[in-house]
């Protein structure tokens, strides 16, 4: 009987054993599936659409224009009378579509504060769609890890400053095609 009893023991013993295995993995793949991601937002929400044009302003007067023709072509319309770059103005329209939001704040902060009253840069995209979005660039942030930006409309943010700075460059350094300079072969 000794045996029988033992055996029995054991196979009770696998059962809970294999139980509490499967209930172990039941739970983690439920934990896994409740977890989610939290989802990144941008300044500039440009959809299922693509941005054709794109106008950056600096306080200072400094301005930049292009614009996408029909056929596919980036035009610099300001500064004017010059080849546009087009690689340079795909990046710029990649960072314009992706400057990631890093905070939200309160409607009740004084936009004076954070130099919003009379922003620094203000940036005016259209979309495929012909829809036009304008951001308006404050102040840099007290960490200076940001600026604060809003949109009509949209709550107060704070912009990731890096991502601002790459779009901002084009506005000292517009996108001007520079042709290399012919080598003379002696």
């Amino acid at each position: 009987m000794l045996k029988r009893s033992t055996i029995i023991i054991v196979i009770v013993f696998i059962i809970i054993l294999v139980a509490a295995l499967l209930f172990q993995r039941y739970q983690d793949k439920n934990d896994n599936n409740s977890i989610s991601a939290t989802e990144q937002t941008y300044l500039i929400d440009i959809g299922e659409y693509e941005i054709i044009a794109l106008e950056i302003n600096g306080v200072d007067g400094s301005q930049v224009i292009v614009k996408r023709e029909t056929e596919g072509k980036w035009v610099l319309v300001e500064p004017s009378g010059k080849d546009a770059d087009e690689t340079r103005i795909e990046s710029a329209i990649s960072q314009a579509s992706r400057l990631d939001t890093l905070s939200k704040l309160e409607s009740k902060i004084d936009l004076a504060d954070m130099g919003l009253d009379q922003p620094t840069y203000w940036i005016n995209v259209t979309l495929s769609n012909n829809e036009q979005k304008s951001a308006f660039i404050g102040n840099n942030t007290p960490t200076n890890s940001g600026y604060y930006a809003y949109m009509n409309g949209a709550p107060l943010q704070v912009v990731n400053k890096f991502n601002v700075d790459s779009l901002l460059e084009i506005l000292t350094n517009p996108p001007i095609l520079t042709q290399p300079e012919e080598l003379e072969i002696e």
